[in-house]
């Protein structure tokens, strides 16, 4: 299998909106050619390849997330597809720490029951569903899947910018989430107007530019030991 150059992984806050607290940190891929992820890990001209290049990309997101205290949970972006690779269950293993999993929406998903108790064997820390409408039947993913955290797409966050946006899928998904015992996570919150709007609707936790760009794990642990270097959101 070829892949595209080695690639990099780096780690985005996600944070509790009332406290302004580091809950955890997404590993997210970078390609040296400045290339969407998507085009690599949702190519469907890769004939599975895309698990290959998962299951490398979360591997290298554990070994990576050493550098950041060993408390602070990661999560990393796997397919349905990837689930079914054993390798996957040895890398969980080997973490020095919780992680949780982002069910992306790139397949379509036909066995549920299977997909359900594959998740049950990895024990992670938490599930979420990745997407919050832009991808394959989201809200079969819910019901089905019962995840801990619903992630709205950042196509339904910008609606937040204008109290006049259409924000009905928002609160559909908010009252989903609220139903099922999950809690909702709002991407690409870049501005406080974004934060302070996604509170209003009940939705807990936060990620985006506001709260910090992706970075590598050594920066951010040069950080947290230099108290000067340090975001304005904290760990806790």
């Amino acid at each position: 299998m070829v892949y595209p150059g080695d690639f990099e992984v780096v780690f985005q806050p996600i944070v509790d909106l009332i406290g302004r607290t580091v809950v955890a940190y997404e590993a997210l891929s970078r390609f040296p050619s400045g290339s969407s992820p998507l085009a690599h890990f949702a190519d469907p001209g890769r004939q599975g390849g895309d698990v290959d290049l998962e299951i490398i990309a979360a591997e290298k997101a554990v070994d990576a997330a050493r550098f950041l205290p060993a408390w602070v949970p990661i999560t990393v972006n796997v397919s349905p597809l990837s689930l079914e690779t054993p390798r996957l269950k040895e890398i969980f293993a080997a973490a020095d720490r919780p992680v949780g999993i982002e069910i992306t929406e790139h397949h379509r998903v036909t066995n549920y029951p299977r997909l359900r108790a594959l998740i049950e064997s990895l024990s992670p820390w938490k599930v979420l569903i990745d997407g919050g409408g832009a991808g394959y039947s989201t809200p079969d993913h819910i019901r089905f899947l019962e995840p801990d955290v619903i992630k709205l797409s950042a196509s339904l966050t910008a609606r937040l910018d204008s109290a006049t946006s259409d924000t009905s899928l928002i609160e559909s998904f908010v009252s989903m989430a609220k139903d099922s015992g999950a809690s909702v996570l709002a991407s690409a919150l870049e501005t406080e107007l974004r934060a302070s709007r996604a509170l209003e609707f009940g939705i807990s936790l936060g990620q985006g530019f506001l709260f910090g760009a992706p970075q590598s794990a050594s920066r951010l642990k040069a950080q947290q030991d230099d108290p000067q270097a340090l975001p304005a959101v904290e760990s806790h």
